[in-house]
């Protein structure tokens, strides 16, 4: 069996790279199934439970005093 190892070093190269990028969630809004937050600095966002985002944020839960969200999941 041969092995290619130039392109599993290519796969690897790509999925760090693509690991490697974090995202950065502030959480500045609470309500019962809601969530106000920024993404990566950008424009407030209304979040509500089961939604996400384009930059892979889920909202999985939130109430009046904790969100619990997804990220890059």
């Amino acid at each position: 069996m041969k092995t290619n190892y130039s392109s599993l070093a290519l796969m690897s190269a790509l999925l760090f790279s693509a690991s490697a990028h974090a995202t950065n969630v502030s959480v500045v809004g609470l309500f019962s199934g809601k969530a106000i937050v920024t993404i990566n600095g950008g424009a407030q966002k209304l979040l509500k439970v089961g939604e996400k985002t384009p930059e892979g944020v889920k909202l999985l839960s939130a109430d009046s005093n904790r969100a619990v969200l997804e990220i890059d999941g």
